[in-house]
């Protein structure tokens, strides 16, 4: 748990100093856009776990798969 929450905070200080320290234009946009989308990452790594521990995938197997031959 210490190193999730290890991970958030060191992505979230990343991104605030890459967001200080970058000069304004279209790359600002590009790369704050980045930084966000690997907080959002980080944050939301645990869920695969948490759904594998419930059981939920297993019992929506069939679902995807059918999915899967659908796409």
């Amino acid at each position: 748990m210490s190193s999730y929450l290890l991970i958030i905070v060191g992505s979230v200080l990343l991104s605030a100093i890459l967001t200080a320290v970058i000069p304004s234009g279209k790359t600002a946009n590009v790369i704050k856009g980045v930084t966000k989308a690997v907080c959002l990452l980080a944050i939301l790594s645990p869920v695969p776990d948490i759904l594998a521990k419930s059981g939920w995938l297993e019992e929506n197997e069939n679902y995807f798969s059918q999915a899967k031959e659908i796409f």
